[in-house]
């Protein structure tokens, strides 16, 4: 009876945690952008929502309500914080929409171009889903994503190499930075433009997510919304919860 106990302790916890930040311990930054009004909010737990600027505002999706940005001055300000940069790992991933255009695409930026900086761009003309962290080097990619439909796109620094996947499956891999770091510091996270406000990105985001460590492609939020996925791991649980109680009649 006490392991039976025990057991349920364990699974309620678990389903407490999961029902609280939404994502796993990894996850530092959430943005599932299902808001409404003038904040952006952080579904991880962590406290890192974000201020709306401009006519940014909210439409539907890709899942539920995404960030519609018409360049200057559209953006979200996130305050600074530490953990928004991966030293020597991190996953930033999203979901996009955009257009072809002349300029640069900035969807996510953090701080000023220097130690410390990083931001995820889209190359002027052609859009090839790209990262810039000057700590690191220039990651021009080479697949385009400014066509008018959505993308899920993710950048991961593992702290050996940079490699970018688009709709899941990895398109660009740079090697040769084992011993390299990024800079940690407080600077203010933009997203939807370069920090020093220049270079806007026009279009939809969703599902932001940045994560603290290398996640394997199978982790992204690719095949289905991120909140849905804390839904299923609970249903999980909560299943096993159910067949434990059975098995102890």
């Amino acid at each position: 009876m006490r392991v039976i106990l025990l057991s349920g302790l364990i699974l309620v916890t678990g389903l407490l945690i999961l029902f609280s930040p939404l994502a796993s311990a990894k996850t530092v930054a959430l943005w599932l952008c299902d808001d409404s009004g003038g904040t952006l909010k952080d579904s991880s737990g962590n406290g890192h929502d974000g201020t709306l600027e401009g006519k940014t505002s909210f439409v539907e999706g890709k899942y539920g309500n995404a960030l519609e940005l018409h360049g200057k001055p559209d953006c979200v300000k996130v305050t600074g914080s530490n953990d928004l940069t991966g030293a020597t790992a991190m996953t930033v991933e999203m979901w996009l929409k955009a257009k072809q255009q002349a300029p640069y695409h900035i969807p996510l930026s953090k701080g000023l171009k220097g130690p410390g900086h990083w931001e995820i761009y889209l190359l002027a003309g052609p859009g090839h889903f790209s990262t810039y962290i000057p700590d690191l080097g220039d990651f021009t990619g080479s697949h385009s994503v400014t066509d008018d439909e959505w993308h899920h796109c993710a950048m991961i620094w593992d702290g050996s190499s940079i490699r970018l996947f688009v709709d899941g499956e990895q398109v660009n891999d740079w090697g040769g930075l084992k011993g390299k770091k990024i800079v940690v510091d407080d600077q203010d996270l933009h997203i939807g433009n370069e920090w020093t406000n220049d270079n806007w990105h026009t279009g939809l985001l969703d599902e932001i997510r940045i994560s603290d460590t290398a996640l394997d492609a199978k982790d992204f939020g690719f095949d289905k919304s991120l909140a849905q996925v804390a839904v299923d791991k609970i249903g999980k649980i909560a299943t096993s919860w159910g067949n434990l109680k059975n098995q102890s009649k």
